[in-house]
């Protein structure tokens, strides 16, 4: 995997590159040029879609303030999938069909992208995916794109962040819904790999309102850690939450979703009783670009603590959609698909300092080697953890 930046030095680099080409094709007209993203408005993740909402626009009105795309300004248009695969499908084809977009971003959770997906795919329209982890997403596919991290890197980082606090065996807990399923056999693999032990693997309903039964089952072999795999973060609040109850005051690591807002409310003190709550997360709170990404934002919009890996992964996706666009005239399709592809590597605002984000011909996962950061929950914050994850 790889790394971006919205910095406005950056976006006039851009620009200059856009304002070489013209033309025009479906989603554009004498004017703008527009882009669907895609976002669950409500729900468990309305928060993190809130922000990644912001700051798409955010980086629409910075691309256009630097000239646009060959003159055109970005016009973003978002479309509400209410956590449905359904909804998402119906949602991507309207846009696609009726709103004539010239590509799209989105979606959140892996069932609602993987049906974007197979639209965008059909429709020969360009989908960068900013959240989802699962391979399936990009493989196979030539409009697909993701510059989100993929499952197998944070199953291996959730094992080495494991081993750096000296627990070799852990129990999984994985939701039901899509993530979770798909992080499963990732994680047991992950897990054979790095030399952890893995005392059990627990399935949790997703949206859980009672863990109790799950948790007592993840605690009967007396695991040194709990790992957990899910997409609601208000779920991980409700396991901190049972796990303390019941006395497995272990390490807890997860994904993105440990460390939201939603996640840290739920929980309310059990994660302070927990002996370390943990996260990877693809954003580097010491990375120059997310800072000024972060500053922008707060600047645009009330101020946040930090922003979600899932926002700044947007903020990025849009920027290359608007550098392709600018090899391409703003013309979409496979034109824009194929310029996606030869677009040089650079740092953006995610991922570790120093890590590179590019798209090629054979790989249209955008992050490569040593991209993921090591997170700790501390008062209700995400802080950096002084751990090495070695080759993520």
């Amino acid at each position: 995997m790889r790394q971006f930046t919205t910095s406005i030095a950056v976006i006039a680099l851009l620009s200059l590159s856009l304002a070489a080409c013209g033309g025009g094709s479906t989603g554009t007209d004498a004017e703008s040029i527009k882009i669907g993203v895609l976002l669950p408005l409500a729900g468990p993740v309305a928060q993190t879609a809130g922000l990644m909402k912001n700051v798409a626009e955010m980086t629409a009105a910075q691309i256009n303030a630097a000239g646009g795309v060959d003159g055109k300004n970005i016009d973003i248009e978002v479309y509400d999938t209410k956590t449905d695969p359904a909804e998402a499908a119906k949602q991507a084809q309207r846009a696609i069909t009726q709103d004539r977009v010239t590509a799209l971003i989105g979606a959140f959770t892996t069932p609602e992208t993987l049906a974007v997906a197979d639209v965008a795919e059909r429709s020969k329209v360009v989908l960068i995916a900013p959240s989802a982890a699962t391979p399936a997403i990009t493989a196979d596919k030539k409009y697909v794109f993701r510059t989100a991290p993929v499952t197998g890197d944070l199953a291996e980082g959730m094992m080495q962040v494991a081993k750096a606090l000296g627990d070799t065996n852990g129990a999984l807990m994985y939701d039901s819904g899509g993530l979770g399923l798909g992080a499963k056999d990732p994680i047991e693999a992950a897990a054979a790999q790095e030399g952890v032990t893995l005392t059990g693997s627990v399935q949790y309903p997703l949206n859980a309102s009672d863990v109790s039964a799950q948790v007592s089952a993840a605690a009967k072999d007396k695991p040194g850690a709990v790992f957990i795999a899910g997409s609601a973060g208000a779920d991980h609040g409700v396991v901190a939450k049972a796990m303390v109850e019941q006395g497995l005051k272990v390490p807890f690591i997860g994904l993105s979703p440990i460390g939201t807002p939603d996640a840290i409310q739920i929980a309310e003190q059990a994660y302070t009783q927990l002996p370390g709550v943990y996260t990877l997360q693809c954003t580097d709170q010491n990375n120059p670009n997310y800072q000024k990404m972060l500053a922008d934002y707060n600047a645009a919009y009330p101020p946040v603590d930090g922003l979600t890996e899932q926002s700044v992964q947007t903020g990025v996706a849009l920027e290359w959609i608007a550098e392709g666009l600018g090899k391409t005239g703003g013309e979409g399709g496979e034109r824009l698909a194929s310029a996606l592809e030869q677009l040089p590597a650079r740092e953006t605002a995610g991922g570790r300092i120093g890590a590179m984000q590019q798209f090629t011909a054979d790989d249209h996962d955008a992050y490569g080697d040593n991209y993921l950061v090591a997170y700790k929950v501390v008062d209700g914050k995400l802080t950096q953890a002084d751990i090495d994850l070695v080759g993520k």
